[in-house]
């Protein structure tokens, strides 16, 4: 017996996890119910007891693993109380998180500027992925007259929102899938194994209005009585009224969901990414502004290579009156900037040989290298900013 899925226009037949889920969802049951072959003495759960103490401020009692769905009445584990261990017991329950350089995916190995993997209990991954994304972020501050206000790339409390999400929704029946962040200068995108439980795409629906529906309950259930959520089906409404708090927002960085038959995505702006930008080009500025004046520049330079010749010392001692002596950014000029001024000190010996025929000679072409190392020094500033 075959069974078919919705995909664009067409109908086409259901992979098998597809169809072990309209199973479960057939028999009234969910993936994080079903009973494994676990026994609860076997494996420790520390991370899990702590947290709900820390968030709660009441004890993990023993009875509460019947009563929250972790383990039934015999001591065996749930897949539920499975993917709350210390010990990765749940080979699917993995994040994999990466910081892009840019704006698009390259190469793992030369285009990551950060790569992680982790594995294992669910508090663990959502604290994991929390950290990854704040420490590939920044928290840039903006002066006032008596304060200064924070301006944070994303709102903390939406990334908490958005990785409980994925934790929370994702179709673990997958095999050999996992939770994604992929980080980028401008956005975060969280991609989670599973589309919309109930069926169609979240493009379909308004987030204000759409009914809570859990592929996994006892998880969602456990994840609230720690207060990393509400039971009100509110989390996509959440992720966007606390991106709408940040300084700088507009209605461009609202964050964007889209999901498939297969997966489900969100998308966080960096509410900062145009501010950075436009810093980038200021210091690129500022640093031309500490340039020498062009015109006295190149008029010293030419009355000094007039004066003493058109050795290469005299070059060498010429670099250092236009102010790049220790400049990385003038090494590849160098050469050509020795080899024009002695062609053009030669030619104009021919034709004029007064100082001034010489200075008017070389003019526009000290203007044009001094114009070539800018361009260059701009180049590493933004090559020292992406590092």
């Amino acid at each position: 017996m075959e069974a078919y899925i919705r995909v664009g226009n067409e109908s086409v037949i259901a992979p098998d996890y597809i169809v072990n889920e309209l199973i479960l969802k057939g028999t009234n049951q969910s993936f994080d119910t079903l009973t494994t072959d676990a026994v609860k003495k076997d494996y420790s759960f520390t991370l899990l007891e702590a947290t709900y103490l820390e968030r709660t401020g009441l004890r993990f009692e023993p009875s509460d693993y019947v009563s929250f769905g972790l383990a039934d009445k015999n001591g065996v584990l749930t897949n539920a109380g499975k993917l709350m261990t210390d010990q990765h017991t749940v080979y699917n329950s993995r994040m994999f998180c990466t910081r892009w350089n840019g704006l698009e995916k390259g190469s793992i190995f030369d285009d990551a500027l950060d790569d992680k993997e982790y594995e294992g209990n669910l508090i663990y991954l959502l604290k994991s992925g929390s950290e990854f994304i704040r420490n590939n972020s920044k928290v840039r501050f903006v002066k006032e007259a008596q304060y200064r206000v924070d301006k944070p790339d994303y709102a903390e409390r939406a990334v908490t929102e958005a990785l409980v999400n994925a934790l929370i929704h994702r179709d673990y029946i997958v095999l050999g899938s996992e939770i994604h962040i992929d980080m980028f200068d401008d956005r975060v995108e969280i991609t989670s194994p599973g589309g919309m439980f109930g069926g169609g795409s979240i493009q379909e629906y308004d987030i204000y209005s759409i009914r809570s529906m859990r592929r996994n309950p006892v998880i969602a259930d456990l994840f609230h009585r720690m207060k990393y959520m509400e039971r009100r089906g509110s989390g996509l409404r959440k992720i966007v009224s606390e991106t709408e708090k940040l300084p700088g927002y507009t209605e461009a960085y609202k964050p964007e969901f889209s999901s498939t038959a297969t997966d489900f995505r969100v998308i966080l702006k960096n509410v900062n990414y145009q501010l950075s930008q436009k810093n980038l080009v200021n210091d690129q500025v500022s640093e031309q502004d500490k340039s020498p004046d062009i015109p006295h520049t190149v008029l010293n330079l030419c009355i000094h290579l007039i004066a003493h010749g058109s050795e290469g010392a005299q070059i060498t001692h010429a670099h250092s009156i236009m102010g790049t002596a220790n400049d990385k950014s003038y090494d590849t000029t160098h050469d050509n900037l020795e080899d024009d001024t002695h062609q053009g000190i030669h030619q104009v010996s021919h034709q004029d040989s007064t100082p001034s025929a010489v200075i008017l000679h070389l003019i526009p072409h000290f203007q044009l290298v001094q114009k070539r190392i800018l361009r260059k020094r701009v180049k590493h500033i933004i090559l020292d900013r992406t590092a």
